[in-house]
């Protein structure tokens, strides 16, 4: 289960808690920032270097149901980018994003188990830069919280060419060694009922094996 943290009750009666706890979920990926980038906009929300009181309450909820939490840390200047997203190749972003991660994990040190750096970082961030960013941040949520886990990749929907060889690229880097998991965005509704994406669904094991065999192979 998907949650954008951004502003609730903080109560076990909230939606964002009931959803995971009525569907006996186990698991719940969350950001306390927007996951995808927008334009600015009104009602627009950027990330911010503080972490309020609903959403802190909110991931102490899941916590103390002994839900894993997977936090997707991902950073909106409301300056830098409130007309295009992040540069992950200029240094001054790049260390904005160190920072905000460094936050978020000296907070929510014991009560997120995992976290994601970047979601679908293909729709705006080179794979070299990408990866460079890795190398930075791992140390980082290493030093703030030993126990947590790093998860990369994320890419979007691999039925297409594109996000497979951005996939690939990750899980065949150097960066392999340093983290704990990949994630795969493999399933948005195909079907074998449907011509075009019948194959894609019955090879999507063996689409699977071979990113667990890749990743595990470097």
């Amino acid at each position: 289960l998907d949650l954008h943290l951004d502003s609730c009750p903080p109560s076990a009666q909230d939606w964002s808690f009931t959803h995971v706890g009525d569907l006996s979920l186990k698991w719940a990926r969350l950001s306390v920032d927007p996951f995808e980038w927008q334009p600015a906009k009104d009602g627009q929300t950027f990330s911010r270097f503080d972490i309020n009181v609903c959403q802190d309450s909110i991931v102490t909820l899941l916590a103390q149901h002994d839900i894993t939490v997977m936090h997707t840390i991902v950073y909106w200047d409301s300056v830098l980018n409130a007309d295009r997203p992040p540069d992950y190749a200029n240094p001054t972003e790049v260390q904005r994003y160190l920072d905000h991660a460094d936050l978020l994990v000296q907070h929510f040190k014991g009560r997120v188990q995992y976290y994601e750096i970047l979601n679908e970082a293909i729709a705006y961030v080179q794979l070299p830069d990408y990866l460079a960013l890795i190398h930075k941040v791992v140390p980082i949520i290493r030093a703030d919280d030993p126990d947590a886990k790093i998860v990369v990749g994320g890419a979007t929907n691999l039925l297409d060419q594109g996000p497979r060889d951005y996939l690939f690229g990750v899980v065949e880097s150097d960066v392999m060694p340093l983290v704990d998991g990949v994630a795969i965005h493999p399933m948005y509704g195909p079907s074998p009922e449907y011509d075009d994406v019948r194959q894609y669904y019955y090879n999507y094991p063996s689409l699977v094996q071979a990113i667990k065999d890749t990743a595990a192979a470097h």
